[in-house]
């Protein structure tokens, strides 16, 4: 509270007169620049509780984004480096790209490498954004891309060595790591 302030709205601000139970009482003055004189005394009851529900709300909606930025930067991470695989190590001509089972070992590097770091990118900034529950943020982005690489895997056939690797290694595990680079508890 500012006591004995000019506030917005033109209240010349608060002067606390009693403490009661977990609320305060106040009283608000009106100010007119205009005219020196209060003109008419209002008493407010400014209540503790609703501060702390306040905050309360506010970690929840820090929460909420803190999964939605997670998701986001990790799909942008993520198809960066696909963009970024296909310009560097570009397919062969005749190479089909929706059909993983006949590209050579070569090919797989990006894809691999995409998935990974883009579940690592989202995981670390879901954790750092989060107010609490770290691990259980970072870990649900993991999960929520290991639910599109498994996706892909119905998609997009591929031989089962890099099914298997990608879905063993690039989701859960950069979860876990991307809650352990960010060096919060729990």
């Amino acid at each position: 509270m500012i006591y004995g302030q000019e506030c917005p709205s033109y209240f010349l601000c608060i002067r606390k007169l009693s403490n009661l139970a977990g609320t305060s009482v106040a009283r608000l003055i009106p100010y007119n620049p205009l005219n020196s004189k209060p003109t008419q005394i209002i008493s407010v009851v400014i209540c503790k509780e609703s501060d702390k529900e306040l905050n309360k709300m506010k970690n929840v909606f820090r929460n909420i984004a803190s999964i939605l930025a997670g998701v986001i930067i990790g799909m942008v991470v993520n198809m960066g480096l696909i963009i970024a695989g296909t310009r560097l190590i570009p397919l062969a001509a005749g190479i089909d790209p929706m059909n993983a089972e006949m590209w050579d070992l070569k090919y797989f590097l990006f894809p691999f490498l995409a998935h990974a770091i883009g579940t690592l990118a989202g995981a670390y900034i879901a954790a750092r954004i989060s107010f609490n529950h770290h691990r259980i943020y970072a870990l649900s982005i993991g999960a929520f891309f290991l639910v599109g690489g498994t996706y892909m895997v119905f998609v997009l056939p591929a031989p089962l060595w890099f099914i298997s690797a990608d879905l063993i290694l690039a989701y859960i595990p950069m979860g876990w790591l991307g809650w352990k680079l960010t060096a919060k508890k729990a």
